[in-house]
């Protein structure tokens, strides 16, 4: 084997050896990341909707959230229940997606640093989207619930 030929050889086999590293590095963004925070209140039932601003991905914009313990009642601190729980965000021209999970809403203690009062932590399905790449995604969700009046959300694509 000539020159020529051993290293054509020995450069094609290192490309094959490197190339999964290079792609396996280049993970693709998640269709769903993002965080928002605004103000809840409690509605007959005790059903908390809280209403605020959101941004990251799909689209920054707004939300609308709703947290209601199946037994009607929000839980004591220590304390998990049953509870289903709702999403959605609106953004600029039309666009929309409602997330939905059910899972256990948690009472939390509070003190003069921690002070939210519950919490729901779920996975979710798309229910509702006007973005195709979303349609029957899933992923995880929260909402939480402060003793000062906030609520604040979260979800990623899983």
């Amino acid at each position: 084997m000539n020159k020529r030929a051993a290293l054509a050889t020995t450069g094609l086999a290192t490309a094959l050896v490197l190339a999964p590293v290079t792609s396996a590095q280049a993970a693709p963004k998640p269709a769903v990341d993002f965080d928002g925070s605004g103000t809840f209140t409690l509605t007959t039932g005790e059903v908390a909707v809280a209403t605020g601003s959101v941004s990251g991905a799909p689209f920054t914009g707004t939300f609308r959230a709703s947290l209601q313990p199946l037994d009607g009642t929000l839980p004591e601190p220590g304390v998990c229940e049953s509870a289903h729980a709702s999403i959605r965000i609106d953004g600029p021209r039309g666009r929309y997606a409602v997330f939905l999970g059910n899972a256990e809403v948690c009472g939390q203690y509070v003190d003069s640093v921690n002070i939210v009062t519950h919490v729901f932590s779920s996975t979710y399905d798309v229910v509702s989207t006007s973005e195709r790449k979303l349609r029957g995604g899933d992923g995880w969700m929260e909402i939480r619930l402060t003793a000062d009046g906030r609520g604040v959300v979260s979800a990623f694509d899983s």
